[in-house]
């Protein structure tokens, strides 16, 4: 009995010295119409009107978890191989702003796999524009002995190399998106 005070001191302490993860809150209302307008504008390939949607949002609701995840969604819509308007460059941007600020914001893992593909996808898409570049260079002039088709043939091998590893990445892109834009059962 003399010992209650010293047992219970003891289990407050370990109890405060647990680390403990931030509550997962719920969706506002806000949110959730924003998101299920944004995504339904992505659905029917209005991409310009899916970002505006998340846009706005972001702009009402600056410094929430809500505007964070927008940021993220953004980036995914920009990345759709169905997107016309699809700039990589720009969706890498807003996943850097995702990741950006501490805690791990929820899809941390996929917002860093889908970085790591646009950077891919960017590199090999420069990578074929530079062979054929290579390829359709200024015609020969008659003065100039015909290029070597060996020469030609590795080149040819290499764009075509090149555009089915870009082919590759761009399926690993569309796999990826498909499995973050596949409903999650609540919980």
């Amino acid at each position: 009995m003399r010992n209650l005070p010293l047992v219970l001191f003891a289990c407050l302490t370990l109890a405060c010295a647990q680390r403990s993860s931030p509550p997962i809150l719920a969706p506002t209302v806000d949110w959730i119409k924003a998101f299920t307008e944004a995504q339904a504008a992505a659905e029917d390939r209005k991409f310009d009107e899916a970002d505006a949607v998340l846009a706005d949002f972001i702009k009402r609701r600056k410094g929430t978890a809500e505007a964070r995840e927008a940021t993220y969604w953004r980036a995914v819509f920009l990345l759709d191989p169905k997107n016309r308007a699809a700039k990589s460059r720009e969706a890498a941007l807003y996943l850097e702003e995702y990741l950006a600020e501490p805690p791990p914001p929820a899809n941390a893992i996929q917002a860093r796999a889908l970085r790591a593909m646009t950077s891919t996808v960017d590199s090999l898409d420069l990578a074929v524009r530079t062979a054929q570049q290579q390829q359709t260079r200024e015609p020969l002039e008659p003065s100039r002995p015909a290029p070597d088709t060996a020469r030609e043939h590795e080149l040819e091998k290499e764009i075509e190399r090149l555009k089915e590893q870009l082919d590759k990445a761009n399926a690993e892109l569309d796999r990826i998106k498909k499995r973050l834009t596949a409903p999650r059962p609540p919980g």
